[in-house]
């Protein structure tokens, strides 16, 4: 495995070369996502997404599918809060013919209008299947009340307003002069030698960007109960995190996986296994360039509320008062680095992983160096950093 940063052309490529995968994964990614919209054009990014799949100049949307999967290809993409990226999984035989279209298809989308409407009722389906799936959508709409960032609060695909109050020339207009505003890069991993590198990174267009600035954020503190009428009741529980660039981002995961984020976990024994109050209990980070969150999420029976939250809470507070135990750490260490290492064994797991990283930190970390900071933090330490966290104060959602 040979990862790099290939800066030999203006738009840098992100480089994971794996001589031993029988495959190649190619993406461009756009640092345009959600959190850059408002709400009159929520939901824009994630309709661009699907739309630069209708066809360009050069290509139909019949071409685009079936000459890529006939050149032995897969093309997706998806939408985050933060970028959107584009890619395609190819067997390597075929490798100039699929850049081609590849690159046409992210660069040079010809939006067609009948298309435009077409692909909004796709998207009207998306958006109301969401609430067939509680867990998603409780989420979704619990996370919209927690930062003052009008962005942050809005949900990717948009809501059914905001899809309907966006009209073609608005899509066009926000194509044509924002998309690939804030910067773009390419992403390769898998068995490419130097003539695909520089075929690949000579045809991605060159252009000026825009610096984007990020104002920093905590969470809201309250608590807010939903009517959402599912037979079950869910349960979120926010603690306040500092954002994706903070020094004890590692901490952070690992606080997680002694709270609730594996079956040997705190919280798990103790309010599933010893008093059975829940069916599922976990934890989770969640980490922006403007702030981020701990989110402890359950699924219970309603009428358990009141003796599920309670020991909860008291759980949260003992950890406060008495600190986490070293076999807890011990374990949470060795969950994250199992987590880690198993993550590099996959080619898309680590496309994944390289662009995240290349994103945030604008560089790519070795697994090596990740491992010493989350085996060089101590329980005094996480205990330290857990009642900062703790002091803040609990956000606490609820269905009813």
């Amino acid at each position: 495995m040979d990862r790099f940063v290939y800066n030999e052309y203006p738009i840098p490529v992100i480089c994971d070369r794996d001589k031993n995968s029988e495959l190649i994964i190619l993406g461009v990614v756009f640092l345009n996502g959600s959190s850059d919209e408002n709400p009159f054009n929520n939901g824009i990014t994630h309709l661009i997404e699907h739309m630069v799949f209708k066809g360009t100049k050069k290509y139909s949307a019949k071409d685009i599918s079936f000459k890529v999967e006939s050149l032995g290809g897969y093309i997706n993409a998806f939408t985050t809060k933060e970028y959107t990226c584009f890619y395609v999984k190819m067997i390597n035989n075929n490798f100039n013919k699929l850049v081609d279209i590849f690159l046409d298809v992210c660069f040079n989308a010809d939006f067609s209008e009948d298309e435009f409407y077409k692909e909004k009722d796709v998207i009207y389906s998306e958006i109301v299947s969401i609430k067939d799936n509680p867990q998603e959508y409780f989420s979704e709409i619990s996370e919209s009340y927690l930062f003052s960032n009008a962005g942050y609060c809005l949900p990717i695909a948009g809501s059914l307003e905001t899809l309907e109050n966006i009209k073609f020339e608005t899509l066009t207009g926000y194509w044509n002069e924002y998309f690939g505003k804030y910067g773009y890069f390419g992403v390769i991993s898998g068995n490419f030698d130097d003539k695909k590198l520089n075929f690949l990174a000579s045809k991605i267009p060159e252009k000026q960007f825009v610096t984007k600035k990020y104002e920093k954020e905590s969470i809201k503190i309250f608590e807010k109960e939903f009517d959402l009428r599912y037979e079950q009741t869910y349960l979120s529980y926010f603690l306040n995190l500092e954002d994706i660039y903070s020094k004890d981002k590692y901490a952070y995961h690992l606080i997680s996986h002694m709270l609730c984020e594996s079956m040997s976990s705190r919280l798990f024994q103790k309010l599933r296994e010893d008093l059975g109050l829940c069916y599922n209990i976990n934890s989770d980070v969640t980490l922006y360039k403007i702030g981020g969150y701990l989110s402890i999420d359950a699924e219970i029976d309603g009428r358990k509320y009141e003796k599920f939250n309670k020991n909860l809470v008291k759980e949260l507070e003992l950890i406060y008062k008495k600190g986490f135990k070293e076999k807890e750490l011990r374990a949470a260490k060795n969950q994250i680095l199992l987590s880690l290492r198993s993550g590099y064994e996959s080619l898309s797991n680590r496309f994944e992983i390289n662009t995240k990283q290349f994103i945030n930190e604008s560089r790519l970390i070795a697994p090596r160096e990740i491992e010493g900071k989350i085996q060089g933090y101590s329980l005094q330490d996480l205990n330290f950093i857990y009642k900062k966290i703790y002091d803040y104060g609990i956000t606490k959602c609820r269905t009813l």
